[in-house]
């Protein structure tokens, strides 16, 4: 198992899917490899460091309702386990409950000295449920995207008539998990040289080999046109949050052009600039057709 091949799946829900079946082959070796481990001072206040004022405010706020009303802190903290237990079983995480444990003693027994090289291609769901699922305490995790961001799909729609901002839908691969313990290289894949183990990849000036004992190719796909002439001429894709963009910039346009064939006195034009046909009716241009 030198390779993951993350394959292209037609959804994000299949990409997790996928993602987490092939994380979980590594994540069982995770736990074979780390328990003999103990925990270090330094580990330990590296944990602290990152989550200790969560951590406090969290015990704070329930030891004070503990000594107001224990039996309603134990109710509370017992909804709130129950709802993220439905929550993990609801997503196909329910693994989280064994894994999660792992990579807190890990994390509190530091960084293994010889930890394996895992190359992911790819910023998208695929890519991040794969990482997800890895310890940055036993694998060296390297991101490689042309794209430092992930977009939150199902709310694409809602960008192009701008009932959602662009900055509410996206996040950054540098704040997702398993960062800041695992690195980004903003590039593109050009080459995979299987023998020597080394993935190519290219900014617009520099080139680099990224060497790898584990690969995940998880780069998705490519609109398809079916081979209709003049779709990728003329039509305008929605797909990526800068399509969103451009869409949303090409109706404002056209509503502007509208009002003024209006006053004009125009007003075939006005139902021409304002006409717009949507092809394909899955769940985006569902979505897009009958936003306001």
């Amino acid at each position: 198992m030198s390779n993951l091949h993350l394959k292209k799946v037609v959804s994000h829900g299949s990409q997790r899917a996928a993602a987490t079946v092939m994380g979980s082959a590594l994540i069982s070796r995770t736990a074979r490899r780390s328990s003999w481990r103990r925990p270090t001072f330094a580990g330990m206040k590296d944990l602290a460091s990152e989550h200790g004022k969560t951590c406090l405010a969290v015990g704070g706020l329930f030891g004070s309702a503990a000594m107001w009303s224990p039996i309603a802190a134990a109710s509370v903290g017992s909804m709130l386990a129950a709802a993220h237990v439905v929550d993990l079983a609801a997503n196909r995480d329910l693994d989280d409950l064994t894994t999660l444990p792992n990579f807190l003693w890990n994390r509190m027994s530091g960084p293994i000295s010889e930890r394996k090289r895992v190359v992911v291609l790819g910023s998208g769901w695929g890519a991040l449920s794969m990482t997800r699922k890895l310890d940055p305490m036993i694998f060296d995790v390297t991101f490689i995207s042309p794209r430092n961001h992930f977009f939150y799909t199902p709310l694409l729609a809602g960008v192009t008539t701008g009932t959602v901002k662009a900055h509410s839908v996206l996040e950054a691969v540098r704040q997702t998990s398993p960062m800041p313990h695992a690195r980004y290289l903003k590039a593109e894949c050009s080459g995979i040289d299987v023998e020597a183990r080394l993935v190519r990849c290219a900014d617009q000036e520099t080139l680099l080999d990224v060497p790898y004992d584990h690969l995940v190719v998880a780069v998705g796909a490519q609109p398809n046109t079916f081979g209709i002439e003049g779709v990728q001429e003329n039509a305008m894709f929605l797909k990526e949050l800068s399509h969103a963009l451009a869409v949303r910039q090409r109706i404002l346009d056209r509503l502007e052009q509208a009002t003024i064939a209006f006053w004009a006195g125009r007003h075939d034009d006005v139902s021409r600039l304002l006409s717009i046909a949507i092809v394909g009716g899955g769940p985006t241009g569902v979505e897009f057709a009958t936003a306001r």
